[in-house]
């Protein structure tokens, strides 16, 4: 809950709140989304900080990674989860469906209707054991754990290399980005031509 004080509305001063029913869980963070950003923009991986000081001075502060891709990262574990941005009463209030077992089967109670699922549990996510595979021959450094978790979404080698605060440079990219690609923590998103001025990086 630490990390909602970065984003949440300081011209409002309703607190934080969270709310456990037995159904869901809510969130409630005063303030509309920032910059005109739509429930969708946010949902794709559009980030826009609506409080850039603290923004900016809690993201090498805090223990934490993935600066703008909160809501990417969440929806990979729960693809359930509801934003709602509402205008009216001035906050945005993210809603976490529960789960129980009946039967066997596991099955998420959402709003007024009923979605049943299989409680056999998948791993099909191929980065994360290409992750553990390269963890066995090295440890993997907090900066590079960050790239790849920023990369949740498609950015730009200029982009991540802001973000690391370093200078934009051959040297640079080579170092703490083309490094991860040969290592297959990284993709390009236009692989047949790595220098093609449109080139992105993104989580493999």
């Amino acid at each position: 809950m630490k990390y909602k004080f970065l984003h949440r509305s300081y011209s409002r001063e309703a607190p934080v709140r969270l709310f456990i029913f037995d159904n869901r869980v809510e969130i409630h963070s005063p303030g509309i989304l920032p910059g005109g950003l739509q429930v969708e923009d946010v949902l794709m991986g559009t980030s826009f900080p609506r409080n850039k000081m603290i923004f900016t001075q809690g993201a090498f502060l805090l223990p934490y990674t993935g600066v703008g891709s909160g809501f990417v990262r969440v929806r990979e574990l729960d693809d359930k989860i509801e934003v709602l941005n509402d205008e009216k009463r001035k906050e945005v209030i993210v809603t976490f469906w529960r789960e129980s077992i009946r039967d066997g089967v596991i099955v998420t109670e959402q709003g007024n209707g009923v979605t049943k699922k299989s409680n056999q549990v998948s791993n099909d996510s191929v980065s994360d054991s290409v992750i553990e595979s390269v963890r066995e021959k090295r440890k993997l450094s907090g900066k590079e754990i960050d790239i790849i978790n920023y990369c949740t979404v498609p950015r730009t080698s200029r982009e991540i290399l802001n973000r690391l605060g370093v200078t934009y440079h051959t040297k640079n990219i080579a170092r703490y980005i083309s490094s991860l690609v040969k290592e297959g923590l990284l993709k390009r998103t236009i692989p047949d031509k790595p220098k093609d001025r449109n080139q992105k990086y993104v989580k493999a």
